[in-house]
Formats: C-alpha cells, sequence, structure tokens
C-alpha cells in the first residue's frame, strides 16, 4: 500500500485513500489468484468488518469520556 495513503504530514488529505485502497485490494487479489486462493474479503472489506466491529466496542466508552462521534 502507499505509504501516502496511511502517513499524513501535518495535513489529512482523504483524496489519496480511495485510489490507493482500490490498488492495494487489485494488488492483493492478483496475488491471492498467483497463489491459488479463492477465498476471503478483499482488504479493504475486511478491515471495513474489522473496524465496524470496533468501533461499536469503543463508541460508548469514547461517549462516556465526553467525546462526540460523527460518522
Amino acid at each position: 500500500m502507499p505509504i501516502e495513503s496511511f502517513r499524513h504530514e501535518e495535513m489529512y488529505h482523504p483524496e489519496a485513500l480511495k485510489p490507493a485502497i482500490e490498488a492495494y485490494d487489485r494488488t492483493l487479489q492478483e496475488y491471492w489468484q498467483k497463489i491459488g486462493r479463492t477465498d476471503g474479503l478483499s482488504w479493504s472489506a475486511n478491515m471495513a468488518q474489522h473496524y465496524g466491529t470496533f468501533s461499536r466496542l469503543i463508541k460508548p466508552v469514547a461517549q462516556k469520556q465526553g467525546f462526540t462521534i460523527e460518522v
């Protein structure tokens, strides 16, 4: 995955995320095809599933600590 997609110097650049994630999904899919893997979610779908679960667990704790969470 390109470093620009997760390392941000002094400023967050959301426009770099979607193309980088899509490229990484393609790269991983190509690798999986090369090794004969046919199961599993794309990297982005797997991360969305993981952090979706994580977010549901963290939200009540963060709110109790005074954080507001907007999605």
